[in-house]
């Protein structure tokens, strides 16, 4: 085993057990799901993680935030895996995206929803997405406002070609974890009002500095790029 693939079987033990002590904390005690950044990362970090996934008997999940980047590499990472789209998705590329991803979680506007329905149902897709929240506020970060979540789930029970599995957010920067912790919350019990909390969904949130917080508070999906994989190359 190389240097890089000892580093990131050290540093996934890490982030596995971090999750299992956030779960302990969580009232939840949800299922944690890696999503693995792997944007700007090599074929061989990208792949030593997919074999020890593999090893581990499962499949893993990486999160992509430029459509043209992983296209290029995709047939070189060890399959099978799937990957979920993270980053803001442009109208005119929709149709690769809907393409080439297991899901896309970054879902930020009612445009969106229904071009991917319309490109999802030209090559007989039903597509997995998140919508994507601005719980912040933050003038700088796409999504929906909280109020605006509601219609945009109602819309999308209309339409064919997507199944809404959950929610996601990227917070503004703050200063700490700690800090990041209401907005953790507010994301919860947004989540809970609009698919009801007796029913399973999605929520992506919590990265590298903050994802014991974010599992805290009911994230099911976290994802991690630099505390798994080091610097970007």
């Amino acid at each position: 085993m190389s240097i890089k693939s000892d580093s990131i079987r050290d540093n996934l033990n890490l982030i596995l057990s971090r999750i299992v002590l956030a779960q302990k904390r969580s009232p939840r005690n949800q299922k944690v799901t890696i999503v693995a950044v792997s944007k700007k990362q090599s074929i061989e970090k990208i792949n030593a993680y997919s074999s020890l996934i593999h090893q581990a008997g499962e499949v893993p999940i990486f999160g992509e935030n430029y459509l043209q980047e992983f296209a290029d590499k995709q047939e070189a990472v060890i399959k099978p895996f799937d990957v979920h789209f993270i980053g803001h998705l442009q109208s005119n590329k929709v149709k690769d995206a809907v393409k080439l991803f297991t899901a896309i979680e970054s879902v930020h506007d009612l445009k969106l929803l229904q071009k991917i329905d319309t490109a999802a149902g030209s090559i007989g897709k039903v597509m997995p997405v998140f919508l994507q929240v601005n719980i912040s506020k933050d003038p700088n970060k796409s999504g929906f406002l909280a109020s605006d979540v509601k219609a945009a789930f109602d819309l999308g029970a209309t339409l064919k070609n997507i199944k809404i599995v959950g929610l996601m957010t990227i917070t503004e920067l703050h200063d700490s974890a700690e800090a990041a912790r209401d907005d953790f919350r507010a994301m919860r019990r947004l989540g809970d009002a609009i698919f009801r909390e007796k029913t399973p969904y999605c929520l992506s949130m919590g990265m590298s500095q903050d994802y014991d917080v974010a599992i805290e508070e009911g994230a099911t999906h976290i994802r991690i790029g630099t505390s798994l994989f080091g610097a970007r190359e």
